[in-house]
């Protein structure tokens, strides 16, 4: 899945992890286990739901649900 948003000089492509639901739940786990949270669940501009998370290497990742599905 793409979404388009504005490139910023010295970031790379995004990879983002679709989800059926629980966008919540995964955020609070990933929390729990220590992983930066660098950009809170928010709404994506097709009206779903994105969190954005740093791995273990620091590399930026994604989880997006799509609008209405259960959080």
């Amino acid at each position: 899945m793409f979404i388009q948003r504005p490139a910023r000089a010295g970031e790379s492509p995004v990879l983002v992890f679709g989800l059926d639901g629980g966008i919540d739940r995964c955020a609070e786990r990933l929390a729990g286990q220590g992983m930066e949270i660098v950009v809170p669940v928010s709404e994506a501009p097709d009206g779903g739901l994105t969190l954005d998370f740093l791995d273990p290497d620091g590399t930026v990742l994604s989880l997006y649900q799509p609008p209405g599905a259960p959080r």
